[in-house]
């Protein structure tokens, strides 16, 4: 009698991720099709890289988020506690106020990108890779996450109230996501790391099992 409730509750939660996939798809379409004038190809173009800038930032995200939380067993908080957003935001203020605006403007799209993965991705390591350790507290490295997100946080509103205006300005439209300027190279190379990372977190399903936490976690 379980398995049965269970394969109808497995045969309800299918269908449901087929009618949010099928209503996705057609969002997509209309964002593409909807309101075309003028240069065609350029216009296709223009929303081609935007919808995929915004499919590749919603996969990131859920991938990431799930995984942060079945590690930590919480389904409350998310990767953001661990201060890697406010490093990003303290890097980009650091680099404008050595450089200035003009300085931080003629910065290659890719060695900015490059430069901002390296650091981002050295705190992360410094934090998780303790986890390998077989005494570990998963407590402390949160904790730890949120001592240096506030670290960050508090140096870069240092750094941006010595700033000039105008530089103030070029650091405003860096930090605040957009996907109305989306460098198409690194649109690319985002989505080739994406996918590794979506490909090792996928291999590691069957430890990375949410349903393992128990039903309360779970849901």
């Amino acid at each position: 009698m379980t398995e049965v409730v269970m394969q109808r509750a497995l045969v309800r939660q299918e269908s449901r991720l087929a009618m949010m996939a099928a209503v996705a798809v057609l969002v997509g379409v209309a964002f593409m099709t909807i309101g075309l004038r003028g240069n065609l190809a350029l216009v296709i173009e223009l929303r081609a890289v935007r919808l995929a800038a915004m499919v590749l930032v919603g996969v990131a995200v859920a991938v990431s988020t799930v995984v942060f939380q079945t590690v930590c067993a919480n389904r409350i908080i998310t990767p953001s506690i661990m201060g890697l957003d406010a490093l990003y935001v303290f890097c980009q203020t650091a680099l404008v106020f050595a450089l200035s605006g003009f300085g931080f403007a003629g910065i290659d799209p890719r060695l900015h990108f490059l430069g901002n993965f390296t650091a981002m991705t050295s705190l992360a390591l410094a934090l998780f890779l303790p986890m390998l350790r077989r005494r570990f507290d998963l407590t402390l490295m949160l904790l730890t996450g949120v001592v240096l997100g506030v670290l960050f946080r508090s140096l870069t509103t240092l750094l941006a109230r010595l700033l000039d205006p105008n530089d103030f300005a070029v650091l405003q439209g860096t930090v605040f996501a957009s996907f109305n300027a989306v460098e198409p190279d690194l649109l690319l190379l985002a989505g080739v790391i994406t996918v590794a990372c979506v490909a090792i977190a996928w291999r590691a399903r069957h430890v990375l099992d949410v349903l393992a936490l128990g039903t309360d976690t779970a849901m």
